[in-house]
């Protein structure tokens, strides 16, 4: 990951919770001395925290995790036993199939230990700072019960113990960075669409080494505000995708892969994706014209008449074949006779058409 997306996730993270095993390489950090730097809440408690200008980043995110930890104890406990698979501990048998898997693809704490050594050190003092935050109202806890927010004592009435968290340590937040990350690519894990992107660049490697990045940003756009916004269910995809590729050469099964083989038209698959900003295309309109681009049908027309055989598509469907996208629109499904009579639509609408 790029370092500003480490920044950007290690922020966001921060901002929702705050350390733990008894690992003697891993000790709460030594507090600094404090300069002046307060948690002020406003009368819908909503904390803010002003501070002289001689005030470190460690100061600063002390109080920061101080007041997270305020707020959101639980919600950080949850978070930290989810990341070092640790939920059976409290909620029973029914966690340990989570707890297994995560201590099965998650890192040890020697690995996320190495990992924080080799920050530099502003980095290190903000983890350290949130930490230190969170343990001070930890400390509080333990001096007074009566803090101990309640879904602690309820699990621990349950459990027949005192429930109080233990420490945070800097390897529970990255820990928990860690799985957060995860869960942002979700795909990662039941899809493989990564393994997915690692073929399709390869491929576009082997076969346009000059403008394999290109292609592939093109082809999978990051923060691209032409992208489409509304997707179409993953079983209409497999369907376009499908019908597609027998219109397609020999060993092309996929939609990367049909983007692969367009060959130097691609740009005009491209070009029918894309969209003006604010203006989403429904389902059925992006079924139409992700099917057509695919199996082939824009492949002899220049990329400047690509808008005019969109808009062109939209009309000619809703005029002369309205059942076939109010099915896809009510089902979400895209059936065999329906996938029929969309062919038969597209390859009359391009007969006639003129660029």
């Amino acid at each position: 990951m790029r370092r500003i997306g480490f920044y950007v996730m290690l922020l966001a993270m921060l901002m929702m919770i705050g350390c733990s095993d008894n690992d003697s390489d891993c000790t709460p950090p030594t507090t600094e001395p404090k300069t002046t730097v307060d948690i002020t809440r406003d009368s819908k408690g909503v904390w803010f925290i002003t501070g002289t200008k001689d005030a470190t980043y460690y100061n600063i995110f002390e109080a920061m995790g101080y007041a997270v930890a305020t707020d959101r104890l639980w919600q950080a406990e949850t978070y930290r036993r989810s990341a070092r698979g640790r939920l059976a501990e409290i909620f029973g048998q029914s966690q340990l199939t989570t707890d297994i898997f995560m201590r099965t693809t998650g890192y040890s704490e020697q690995e996320l230990q190495d990992a924080f050594n080799a920050m530099d050190q502003q980095t290190r003092t903000v983890i350290e700072g949130y930490v230190a935050g969170f343990n001070r109202r930890i400390a509080e806890i333990r001096k007074d019960k009566s803090l101990l927010p309640f879904e602690f004592k309820a699990i621990g009435a349950k459990l027949g113990v005192e429930f109080i968290p233990e420490d945070w340590m800097v390897t529970d937040v990255l820990a928990w960075e860690s799985l957060m990350m995860r869960n942002f690519d979700p795909g990662s894990f039941d899809d493989q669409e990564q393994l997915n992107n690692a073929k399709l660049y390869a491929q576009l490697l082997m076969t346009f080494p000059a403008n394999a990045q290109d292609m592939f940003d093109d082809l999978r756009w990051v923060n691209d505000p032409e992208a489409l916004t509304y997707i179409a269910p993953k079983a209409v995809r497999s369907a376009v995708t499908e019908a597609a590729a027998t219109s397609l050469p020999s060993g092309v099964g996929d939609i990367s892969q049909a983007a692969n083989a367009v060959n130097e038209n691609y740009t005009t698959v491209v070009e029918n994706l894309k969209q003006p900003q604010y203006s989403p295309v429904t389902l059925d309109n992006e079924v139409f014209i992700i099917f057509a681009a695919s199996a082939g049908y824009l492949d002899d027309l220049p990329v400047a008449a690509a808008g005019k055989f969109e808009k062109g598509l939209y009309a000619f469907m809703a005029e002369k074949y309205p059942d076939v996208g109010h099915t896809i629109i009510k089902t979400g499904l895209l059936d065999d006779k329906t996938m029929e009579t969309l062919k038969k639509a597209v390859t009359e609408f391009k007969a006639q058409f003129q660029a």
